[in-house]
């Protein structure tokens, strides 16, 4: 495992959360992101925000050193690669054409979201568009949560942005940072893009979430401490059947 990751056996699949905000099936050799709103320093500019280009450059390089880390040869983005049509303009589009090139042996696939919608060809940054879900070992990969009671198979997915604080309530050490969030069958991705805001997550008994620094996973739940524990070998029990 990466320094600082995390691994789990979440539904039958071996998944290691890793720091800066992704996920790996190591048994597939698929590197999971979730919202990455490449554009969106751009998409700011346009209304007269002065966000710097190299916000993008630096999430693609961020998006490189996990990629040389877990030698991945798929990387599947589970919606809003893009923020939105910006990206595909020239000045963004051949940063990342740049990045795709350099990474020409790595496919690279988007379920689409709700941001990428709002681009006219996303296939033009280098990826392949694939539909609104993908099955793959057991578990159903989606941009947007399913409902409840909705959907029976365990679903990774992005959407939310979720977020959690972490230390003593009121207090100057107290740290806000993305997160890693499962309950029950729907496990939800920190979003990936450093320009990206988010959704203050509950935790519940049953929730299992884990801080997504930048290095190191920390599991902040109770629950996630047991998932995170170190399992006997030859230990046949998964993580979300623990006691």
């Amino acid at each position: 495992m990466s320094p600082g990751s995390v691994e789990i056996d979440w539904h039958g699949t071996r998944l290691v959360l890793l720091p800066d905000r992704a996920a790996w099936m190591a048994d597939a050799g698929i590197l999971l992101v979730a919202d990455v709103h490449l554009g969106k320093p751009a998409s700011f500019r346009s209304m007269g925000v002065p966000v710097p280009e190299a916000v993008t450059g630096r999430d693609l390089e961020r998006l490189s050193a996990l990629l040389r880390t877990t030698r991945a040869g798929r990387l599947i983005v589970l919606g809003d690669l893009v923020h939105d049509a910006a990206a595909t303009r020239e000045r963004t589009r051949d940063v990342v054409r740049a990045w795709r090139d350099t990474w020409s042996g790595v496919g690279v696939d988007l379920i689409p979201g709700n941001h990428d919608r709002r681009a006219d060809d996303c296939a033009c940054l280098g990826v392949r568009v694939l539909g609104p879900e993908l099955a793959i070992k057991g578990l159903r990969l989606t941009h947007e949560p399913p409902a409840p009671d909705t959907e029976k198979r365990p679903t990774l997915c992005g959407h939310l942005h979720p977020v959690v604080s972490v230390g003593p309530s009121r207090t100057p050490g107290r740290v806000r940072s993305a997160c890693f969030w499962f309950a029950g069958g729907v496990g939800i991705l920190p979003a990936f893009g450093s320009f990206t805001g988010g959704c203050a997550m509950a935790i519940e008994a049953d929730h299992a979430v884990f801080a997504a620094g930048d290095r190191e996973v920390i599991p902040v739940s109770p629950l996630a401490t047991r998932w995170a524990a170190p399992r006997p070998s030859g230990s046949g029990t998964v993580a979300y059947d623990r006691p």
